[in-house]
């Protein structure tokens, strides 16, 4: 199958904190099935902050963002 990154299923890694103070972080691993952008537009409404990295469908690593 070809990946597409305008319909595929991504996997989504967020990397959380619970806060400068405590410095603890831990992953959260999902699925999107979409586009990218709406992957990504999902990612942003789901975690207030967070860092995420995505994956195609076949394992490829396309891109990291953080937001806080």
């Amino acid at each position: 199958m070809a990946v597409s990154l305008w319909n595929d299923t991504f996997t989504i890694v967020f990397t959380l904190s619970d806060g400068v103070y405590n410095g603890k972080t831990w992953e959260e691993k999902e699925t999107y099935t979409g586009s990218l952008k709406s992957a990504i537009r999902h990612a942003f409404n789901k975690h207030p902050a967070a860092t995420a990295d995505f994956y195609t469908s076949e394992g490829y690593w396309l891109k990291q963002i953080w937001w806080y």
